[in-house]
């Protein structure tokens, strides 16, 4: 080994292996605090000493003495220490230090934050301690928030109970609603009242935590020995009544229920007076899942002993099984005394919702019978909805220990695991559980729980159902369906769920809160509302209810409380990002943009990276004109989340204002069909709006709606324009119409119809001349409509089809009185008629939580018709100087495109995409292109993409997966030829820091096939046709840059440089290409509702001939616009373009307009 230092090599190697050592041992030690939750990226250093480390597996959840911990700027955790759960806000670096006093009291636990802030909440009167190098905060029983600035200054807020907040200068005694900051080196100030904004998230409450019930013969023998002593009783003589009741009690330790009640069966046909095979056939019936049989052999089983415990208690139990609640309280009275009375009397007070009761029976219980698993496996769950995790670990794996075998044991353990956010372990307590009983339905309940947790949605209502199936009267089996179907917006099924859970468990909170929402979504906003407040009733400190009200307030366009209801959400839980979001769309209705930008970027700061939240910021920018700003925060929604409809639509929006038509069609297409009630306007209280304006003279209206329950969702939109070009002969006439028909009956299944139609008559002067149009009376019309229908369906659990069909139908006529009399053209008159059938299917499918498959095939055949008259000069000399002939020709188009692509993750920052589009058209050659990307995360605000994308003119598909990285194409679709098509290779880096600004840097090469170039202004030429270019070529770069400056301005710069070459002219400069070209913006805003937006346009200078002979100079365009909302219906706007009325015109021949004001008003009705 030439050149290598074996000193060094072993010094480096012994110092590796002391660092292994010393963390073995370290991780060996009694955990001081377990992380609970991480959301984002959160770090732990071990004992203080480098490196930091992501929390990836179940070990980094396990917090020692000296370990460190810090978040992100987008990330949040949540840990248990001792008696105390401590939720650490973004940015904040805390530690766990070494006890340092032998005199401290048994249980007291602390932490250190170093610099952030962290929101505590201590259950019982255990001490705790946070400190930091300025100050201490000791409590026992409260709540408060700890904050540490970079300089140590500390400040401590108490939202309940009472802290001493002290240090080496003083002390004092703060009570609710008080703070007092402590520098370092000086006193704690005096204590102020304040109105904190604390953070009070864990909401777990005794009705939702529920486990089974369960009565094991032989709890501490294993199933090897059960197994073992049956075979020994049935290898000998035919045995004793004794031996078959101790064999049908094994079966049914074995969850063998139905041969044990065949056993059971049998002994009562010959002993039918036998209380114990009574009670043990009703005990069988009972954890098989059937109580009202169960009921009557517990009944029989009373009657024989009337002074027995156990039979009272399982009575109680079968009538708790089939909701008679008052019943089952009567009728184990008379056994209270006992421990099965005690354990039933427990669980009673558990479904009842009564804590301290529950409480007080499951002890009293675990008095009786120190060795009875039971009570210890109950009271882990009222420790676990009291908050108390460690008791709650603590008791349920006393009870596995006590009962290996017990699936109810393992129960108990699997949910204390879930709540304290240890999935794995959740999960393999579960597993065994139901391995077990699987009759249990609270296990079921459970696991749908755990898997929902994990993002199978699909796979956690199955499980859900199967709780249901085992127990009709359990309540949050019913809710735990309903928020699956509310997540699916299967809105029928989760008013069903929602409702059953609500009849059977009133007081479950969760439900409410789910049924709330459901009636939101279907429009019925009186109810919803009275729902929500119904949940704040039952428990104030349900945020999610609180956000919800003020949702409703929202759409109703109640903006003061809808703001109030918002902040008090906040104010519960300042770490959740919807309340913040739905803040930010108040804001924008009440004209308080700046604020609405405040906090949608605020909700992406706190570590969601929810397409919700990204959607409303990027909302906010549409509103305010900041497309590239709306782009990359759609962009990501649709990325986090490919089925949120809401950010298809405005991502559509944005691709039809940046001229990306085709983009945008796909991304509505795709919204409609993943979620038809995205159509509707959010705001209730204005389904209709008109728009109009004057300059140009527009209007337009739509209106949109829900019927049959808010299954069907219906959108309709009309609109006029009439205006000029700024010259002679230039008036236009455009009328178009819309109209959405959309319902969703279940998960992926939905049906929609859409229908289009649109007539436009157009004066075409073609080019100036000596400033007199080109010609006077050449006119264009054209008049389309089109009918698609849509439809999705569930392929298995993790799959779906998307069909399209449609029908086109398009007339365009050109008509040219003074043919070959004023002007050289030909034709008098050309009509092209074009009509035919479209179809599409789209398969995707999920194949992990980051990879999937897309496949997909369109058709199209069109019947296309071209008729005219013609005319060509008579040279005979006879008076009529033209001979005028028609014309007629038909041509059938008949295209098919394939497309597939598949993607994955490759580790967590690298996301890989790869696929193919194949297009072809009969008589025309084939064309097979690849498509893909390779999108890297650098660090949590970058990004770097490397993709490639290829656009073709015989694509026909409308549902095929569209790369939103892909910059806009200067050479549009409808500019390539028959068998034309575009690649691009792009590499882009972009970055998008918490401060609401934006870096794009872009490098671009595109390769151009059959392409056409036009040589006219296409709106306004007079018959003129573009030039067919076989090959070319255009690369180059773009820089995008956008920011805040101060509270109310923002200024963004967008420079494009490209370099194009025409193969066919020698590598020339393809016309009408400029080398650069770039914009300038300035927006402003304020809390009055003025917004404000200048920008100025640059286009270099080009070359309008093939041969590059002429250039054209370039040009500088600046325009302005203002806005202002006067009340919560009304808008008025005026925008100026071509404010410096500067004398220009892109194409030769074609001047653009000067100065043009226009200005219109909105209203909503």
């Amino acid at each position: 080994m030439r050149g290598v230092n074996t000193t060094v090599v072993t010094r480096a190697v012994a110092a590796l292996l002391l660092t292994a050592i010393a963390l073995a041992a370290h991780s060996a030690g009694t955990p001081a605090a377990v992380l609970e939750s991480v959301s984002g990226d959160v770090q732990i250093m071990r004992a203080g000493r480098p490196p930091w480390l992501s929390v990836r597996s179940p070990a980094h959840k396990q917090l020692y003495a000296g370990d460190h911990l810090r978040t992100l700027l987008k990330s949040t955790a949540v840990i248990v220490v001792g008696g105390a759960r401590v939720s650490v806000g973004p940015g904040t670096h805390i530690a766990i230090p070494h006890p340092k006093r032998a005199e401290a009291p048994a249980g007291d636990s602390a932490i250190k934050t170093i610099v952030g802030k962290v929101y505590i909440w201590l259950v019982g009167a255990r001490g705790f301690e946070v400190r930091s190098d300025g100050a201490t905060a000791a409590a026992g029983g409260t709540r408060f928030i700890f904050e540490v600035a970079d300089d140590a200054t500390t400040t401590c807020t108490v939202t309940e109970g009472v802290v001493r907040f002290y240090n080496a200068a003083g002390e004092v005694a703060l009570e609710v609603n008080q703070q007092s900051v402590a520098l370092p080196g000086s006193p704690p100030s005096r204590p102020r009242v304040v109105d904190p904004s604390g953070l009070i998230d864990w909401e777990a409450s005794i009705d939702a935590v529920r486990i089974g019930w369960e009565a094991l013969s032989f709890p501490t023998q294993t199933g090897e020995q059960l197994r073992a002593r049956l075979d020994t009783l049935a290898a000998g003589p035919a045995p004793a009544a004794d031996a078959l009741l101790e064999a049908a009690r094994i079966q049914h330790d074995l969850g063998e229920y139905a041969a044990a009640e065949n056993l059971l069966s049998g002994l009562l046909e010959r002993a039918p007076d036998s209380y114990p095979t009574h009670l043990c056939l009703g005990i069988t019936l009972l954890q098989a899942g059937r109580p009202s049989e169960a009921l009557d052999a517990f009944t029989a089983a009373a009657k024989l002993e009337p002074k027995s415990v156990e039979a009272p208690a399982g009575l109680a139990l079968a009538l708790l099984a089939t909701g008679r609640l008052e019943a089952a309280r009567a009728a184990v009275a008379n056994a209270a005394d006992s421990l099965p009375g005690q354990v039933t009397l427990g669980i009673i007070a558990m479904r009842s919702g009564q804590l301290e009761p529950a409480r007080a029976a499951f002890r009293r219980a675990a008095s009786m019978q120190a060795d009875a698993y039971l009570p210890p496996a109950y009271l882990a769950m009222v420790d676990l909805a009291a908050g108390d995790i460690d008791a709650a670990a603590a008791n349920a794996r006393r009870a596995v220990e006590l009962a290996p075998r017990s699936a109810l044991a393992h129960e108990s353990l699997a949910t204390v695991s879930f709540f304290s956010g240890e999935l794995d372990r959740a999960q393999a307590e579960i597993d065994i559980a139901l391995e077990l009983n699987p009759q249990s339905a609270t296990a079921h309940l459970l696991a749908s729980d755990i898997l929902v947790a994990r993002g199978n949605l699909d796979a956690g209502l199955v499980e859900a159902q199967a709780a249901v199936a085992l127990d009709p009267m359990l309540g949050p089996a019913y809710s735990a369906m309903g928020m699956v179907y509310l997540a699916r917006n299967a809105l029928p099924q989760a008013e069903s769920s929602f409702s059953r859970a609500l009849e059977l468990t009133p007081a479950l909170v969760s439900a409410r809160t789910g049924m709330g929402v459901t009636y939101a979504r279907q429009g019925r906003l009186a109810e919803a509302l009275q729902m929500q407040k119904a949940a704040v009733a039952l428990d104030s400190s349900r945020a999610s209810a609180l956000n919800n009200i003020g949702a409703i307030a929202l759409a109703q366009g109640r903006l003061d409380e809808a703001e109030q209801q918002f902040s008090a959400a906040i104010a519960l839980r300042g770490d959740w990002s919807l309340p913040h979001s739905n803040l930010a769309l108040t804001y924008l209705d009440m004209n308080r943009f700046a604020d609405a930008v405040r906090e949608g970027e605020l909700a992406v700061k706190l570590g969601e990276n929810s397409a919700r939240v990204h959607t409303t910021l990027g909302r906010v920018y549409i509103e305010q004109n900041r497309l590239n700003k709306a782009w990359a925060a759609l962009r990501r929604a649709v990325q986090l989340d490919p089925d949120y409809a809401l950010a298809r639509l405005h991502l559509a929006e944005v691709y039809t204002r940046m001229g990306r038509n085709r983009d945008a069609v796909n991304h509505q297409l795709q919204a409609v069909s993943r979620q038809p009630s995205a159509i509707l306007e959010t705001r209730e209280y204005s389904r209709t709006e008109v728009t109009a304006s004057v300059g140009s003279f527009a209007a337009d209206i739509k209106t949109d709606g829900r019927a049959a329950d808010g299954a069907l969702s219906y959108y309709a939109a009309a609109a006029y324009e009439q205006g000029d070009g700024g010259r002679a002969h230039s008036d236009y006439e455009r009328i178009g119409a819309v109209g959405i028909v959309g319902s969703q009956t279940g998960i992926n299944t939905t049906d929609a119809l859409l229908a289009a139609w649109e007539h436009q008559t157009r004066q075409r002067p073609g080019r100036l001349i000596m400033g007199l149009p080109e010609d006077t009376d050449y006119e264009s019309d054209f008049d389309g409509w089109s009918l698609r229908y849509l439809c999705r369906r569930p392929s298995g659990r993790n799959a779906t089809f998307t069909l399209k069909l449609g029908y086109e139908s398009g007339h365009f006529e050109e008509n040219n009185p003074d043919s070959l009399v004023a002007d050289p053209k030909q034709f008098r008159e050309l009509k092209t008629q074009t009509s035919g059938p479209t179809a599409e299917m789209l398969y995707e499918r999920r194949c992990g939580p980051h990879s999937g498959i897309t496949a997909g095939v369109a058709l199209s055949s069109e019947d296309a018709s071209i008729s005219g008259i013609i005319g060509t000069p008579d040279v005979s000399g006879l008076p009529e100087l033209t001979a005028w002939r028609p014309f007629a020709d038909t041509i059938d188009r008949e295209a098919a495109t394939f497309y597939l692509n598949a993607r994955t993750r490759m580790g967590e920052k690298t996301e890989l995409l790869a696929g193919a589009r194949y297009a072809t058209r009969r008589h025309m050659t084939p064309v097979l292109k690849p498509e893909g990307y390779i999108r890297h995360r650098l660090g949590d605000d970058g990004a770097l993409v490397l993709l490639t994308r290829p656009v073709l003119r015989d694509d026909v598909s409308e549902l095929s997966w569209v790369d939103d990285y892909s910059l806009r194409e200067w050479i549009s679709p409808l500019d390539l030829a028959m068998g034309g098509f575009s690649q691009s290779y792009e590499l882009q880096y972009e970055f998008t820091p918490p401060d609401g600004s934006l870096l794009r840097l872009s490098a671009f090469h595109r390769e151009l096939r059959n392409y056409i170039v036009d040589l006219e202004d296409p709106a306004w030429t007079a018959g003129g046709v573009g030039m067919v270019l076989a090959s070319g070529q255009v690369r180059g770069g773009e820089i995008e840059w956008e920011r805040w400056i101060g509270n109310n301005l923002s200024a963004g710069i967008w420079v494009r440089y490209a370099d194009s070459e025409n193969d066919d002219a020698g590598g020339r400069d393809i016309p009408y290409q400029p080398d650069f070209s770039g914009t300038l913006r300035l927006d402003y805003i304020d809390r009055n509702g003025l917004r404000v937006g200048a920008e100025w346009c640059h286009i270099g200078e080009r070359f309008a001939d093939a041969a590059n002979t002429v250039e054209l100079d370039a040009h500088d365009v600046v325009s302005l616009r203002i806005a202002k909302q006067l009340s919560l219906q009304t808008d008025v706007f005026l925008t100026i373009e071509n404010l410096l009325d500067e004398d220009y015109g892109f194409w030769q021949g074609y001047p653009a307009p000067g100065l043009r004001v226009r200005g219109g008003i909105q209203h909503r009705f």
